[in-house]
């Protein structure tokens, strides 16, 4: 008995140190809904569509509330979903009244993922121009015999500060300036604490024939306007692309099973990232925000209702063959994608929970 007491305040201590971090982490998780839902409903006011209701979060008591632009605003304690009710938006079967145009149904269901997309690029952007971006020297860690480096004067140990005019960041940035630039390449090298410049020959296979590290302490270098609006364009992204490529190696019976054991994880693991991200730092915990409004961004686009993507791909439907999608089907996907929804739920919260007690 006394070990199970022993048992239970650890974890209780653990939690209490924890607590912080899960708290800001279920703050952030409400406000990224809350920024999704409010691009649909910025828009269906810019259209004329009504609002009646804007809600965030589900579950227990209301929390706060208040009316604005003829729109009822909820906020309830569980923060993991939220919707806003929007008239008109879903064509009643069998009524006289005439849809509203597709562009503007489009443009509605669409503005939530385009809002998640541009909370990652303001956050980027933010953190680039007026934190800066972490930085460490990029040093010539190896230099192969013979090599055209070689013969220039590169040395080991040396420090490289530019390739061609441009400003070298990382190991994985300068090599792909070496790779891109033409044979004839220039190296700016701090040697000895002496900044110099070496102009050389790629060799046939378009290398230079040095291996590239990272060396030093980790600083941070504030970006320019330009500088900034271009790497969080490129992070924002680059990171949808790789959560495209994550959901696509689910395909196939083969490797789903084994893809789902690793990589599905549900709100309890949402949160413990983001805890851990506040515990170990403001911009660490900035960044996780970023990469969870892009991952909100794409699931939302799945073509599965009652998801945007799914309701988009209704619209398009329509608008293509001319006749409304009938509303028993559409009931039924609904349903079919609420089922997978859950499942998805379910399984990520057991995933979640047999990792946290090692089960």
């Amino acid at each position: 008995m006394t070990r199970v007491f022993g048992f239970m305040a650890n974890e209780f201590g653990v939690l209490t140190n924890h607590l912080p971090g899960i708290l800001m982490a279920l703050l952030a998780l409400g406000l990224i809904i809350m920024w999704h839902e409010l691009g649909h409903w910025i828009t269906a006011q810019r259209l004329n569509f009504k609002t009646p209701r804007f809600s965030v979060g589900v579950a227990g008591p209301t929390l706060f509330w208040f009316t604005w632009r003829r729109t009822l605003f909820v906020f309830k304690p569980l923060l993991i979903a939220g919707y806003v009710k929007i008239l008109g938006l879903v064509p009643v079967e069998g009524s006289n009244r005439r849809a509203p145009a597709a562009w503007k149904r489009l443009t509605v269901m669409s503005a939530g993922i385009v809002m998640n997309l541009l909370g990652a690029l303001i956050i980027y952007f933010a953190l680039a121009a007026f934190v800066g971006v972490p930085r460490q020297d990029v040093q010539i860690a190896k230099i192969i015999a013979g090599s055209p480096a070689q013969k220039a004067g590169v040395a080991s140990g040396d420090i490289l500060l530019f390739v061609n005019d441009q400003k070298v960041t990382s190991p994985e940035q300068a090599l792909e300036l070496i790779q891109l630039s033409p044979k004839n390449i220039v190296l700016v090298l701090d040697h000895h604490t002496n900044t110099t410049s070496l102009r050389f020959d790629k060799d046939d296979q378009n290398h230079v024939g040095a291996m590239l590290a990272s060396v030093g302490e980790m600083h941070y270098q504030r970006l320019s306007i330009p500088e900034a609006l271009w790497i969080s364009g490129n992070k924002t992204a680059s990171e949808f692309v790789f959560q495209a490529k994550g959901v696509l190696s689910l395909i196939g019976f083969n490797t789903l099973p084994k893809a789902l054991d690793v990589s599905v994880s549900g709100p309890i693991g949402i949160v413990e990232n983001l805890s851990d991200g506040w515990n170990y730092g403001l911009y660490t915990f900035l960044l996780l925000i970023a990469q969870l409004h892009i991952a909100f961004a794409f699931f939302n686009l799945l073509p599965i209702p009652p998801l945007d993507g799914g309701r988009m791909a209704l619209v398009l439907f329509e608008t293509v063959t001319g006749h409304p999608f009938k509303a028993i089907y559409e009931k039924r996907l609904i349903m079919v994608g609420l089922s997978l929804a859950l499942l998805l739920f379910l399984f990520g919260s057991f995933n979640d929970i047999r990792r946290i007690f090692g089960i």
